[in-house]
């Protein structure tokens, strides 16, 4: 299973920024450069193809320069599409080894042509770990000083690159998993320019950050703005000239700009926010899949949650539309017990737990807890608004809840350590089933986000799901492993999967391609963007 995964969706920082006085469309009088202005609320804390370790927009923008090998996907499988470099992949020997055919006549921004070897060394520096440094530094023979923290499921997955020719590059894996293609490895793998890191060294790359993108990187202005311009020998077409990013202090001082004219995009809206915007001339709402689940997990290593029944009994106590009508924009968060994103072909049809008390005071009864029960509840600050309605709810059937909110780093430790029944949090939505379902296996170091739930049935079916190499049947062993979770273990009650909510100018166009499922958001595909 995956060993290194990104935190939950609610960890993200939520977007962005401090206010420039320069409108959105911008149309230079002197070179007529169309310009589009996009706010966000959180400053890359560094903005490095490789060594980066957080922030969604960070992997947003670092796509306008480097391009991926794979293209984003669309229906939970990976493509060779638009700005993928691989013209088209294999899968070799059982699904132990990769093949992909690399477009000819890529050029990296500073003119030198794209090879496999440049492709191999992108895979090398994301394998890469600490105790391997010397070979790194002895097969590419550049500075190993700076190396990859992100290598999770390559160095969990992969064994080694070779390269077959100028234009085909073979991965081998030292252990099958062939959902490995759209996990966050290759989500987070940008094709690298080994001539120039080798003449020039990691530090000027960082200076220059040389990619194949659509978009050149032009300039870094810290605690304010970012800038990109298209660039001309792109392998895929651009229609916006020029990309600013700017940073905003506060999401609301964005969306004052928004309505300004000063910016053209805002996204990762507060509900409260995107419901204000809702008549709001000139500016359209919208949102794209995968903003990732809320959830309760049960503390599956001690007290009295460890009972199916009591958990059973604590789902159909809850009602969750009336919740989700409370506290979320109805329209952005789909009522559904399924452990991965609605629209993924995975979703599994599950039994709901239609709120049903009598049922659930039979289960408390049949436990030997129907006189009641006294639980705890967890949460971060800021998180705890639904937490008063699961409260009341639940006394309905004699569970009395104590809530408790604590800053993010005290939430972690209690999470790790197992301290509350019950626990109110999230995960993020992925293009890979396995991301969506993995953390919740026995072996998984992110277990605690599940308080421990402990399943060899489950486990063994997301396992041999992640080695079944005919993509029907890896999609029949997912729903069947969340079915076993929520229909006769009822390891994590799924509350609802959330969509991301962004504005933008009406001037602007945002093909709907870019806003579906699996497709990293539109911000990563800003050039396909235009204006009226």
């Amino acid at each position: 299973m995956n060993n290194k995964r990104i935190l939950p969706v609610l960890v993200a920082v939520f977007l962005i920024a401090g206010t420039l006085s320069l409108t959105g469309c911008i149309e230079d009088d002197e070179d007529d450069i169309e310009t589009v202005r996009i706010a966000i609320a959180m400053e890359p804390s560094d903005f490095h193809p490789v060594r980066y370790t957080a922030g969604a927009e960070t992997g947003q923008f670092l796509a306008q320069i480097f391009d991926p090998l794979l293209a984003s996907w669309y229906e939970g499988e990976p493509t060779a599409e638009e700005k993928s470099i691989a013209e088209d992949f294999e899968v070799l020997d059982d699904g132990m080894r990769f093949r992909f055919h690399i477009k000819e006549d890529v050029v990296f921004h500073n003119g030198d042509e794209l090879t496999a070897e440049d492709v191999a060394f992108s895979i090398d520096t994301m394998m890469m770990g600490e105790d391997r440094t010397d070979e790194y530094m002895d097969k590419w023979d550049v500075d190993g000083n700076q190396i990859s923290p992100r290598q999770g499921d390559w160095q969990d997955f992969a064994d080694y690159v070779e390269v077959v020719d100028d234009y085909t590059v073979d991965l081998y894996m030292a252990e099958l998993n062939v959902e490995f293609l759209v996990t966050s490895g290759f989500e987070n793998m940008r094709i690298l320019p080994l001539n120039y890191i080798q003449e020039n060294g990691w530090d000027q790359f960082d200076e220059e950050l040389i990619g194949t993108g659509p978009y050149e990187f032009v300039e870094y202005r810290r605690g304010d703005s970012m800038e990109f311009k298209r660039f001309e020998d792109s392998h895929v077409e651009a229609n916006i000239d020029r990309i600013i990013v700017d940073f905003y202090d506060e999401l609301p001082s964005a969306i004052t700009a928004l309505r300004a004219g000063e910016v053209d995009f805002v996204s990762r809206l507060e509900p409260s926010q995107y419901r204000d915007l809702e008549d709001e001339p000139g500016v359209i709402r919208d949102s794209y899949e995968l903003g990732g689940s809320m959830y309760i997990a049960f503390n599956h290593m001690e007290g009295p949650t460890t009972d199916v029944r009591v958990r059973k009994a604590i789902a159909y106590a809850i009602d969750v539309q009336p919740i989700i009508d409370a506290v979320r924009v109805p329209e952005l968060a789909t009522d559904t017990r399924a452990l991965v994103d609605p629209s993924h072909p995975a979703a599994a049809d599950l039994y709901m737990y239609e709120q049903d008390l009598e049922k659930a005071q039979e289960l408390l009864d049949d436990a030997g807890y129907g006189d009641g029960l006294d639980l705890s509840m967890y949460a971060w600050e800021g998180s705890q608004d639904p937490m008063v309605l699961f409260q009341d709810q639940l006394r309905d059937i004699g569970l009395d809840i104590s809530i408790t909110t604590l800053e993010w780093g005290a939430f972690m430790d209690a999470q790790e350590a197992a301290e509350p029944d019950l626990m109110y949090t999230g995960w993020p939505g992925a293009a890979s089933a396995d991301y969506m379902m993995g953390w919740m296996v026995q072996d998984d170091p992110y277990i605690q986000w599940a308080l421990y739930y402990d399943s060899p049935e489950y486990t063994d079916l997301v396992n041999s799901a992640n080695r079944e190499p005919d993509f029907d049947a890896r999609m029949d062993l997912y729903r069947e492993a969340q079915r076993v979770n929520v229909e006769e273990e009822m390891g994590l009650f799924n509350l609802w999967w959330e969509s991301e909510p962004f504005a933008y100018r009406e001037e602007l166009t945002i093909p709907e391609r870019t806003k579906v499922a699996f497709n990293d958001g539109p911000i990563t595909h800003v050039h396909q963007w235009s204006f009226d």
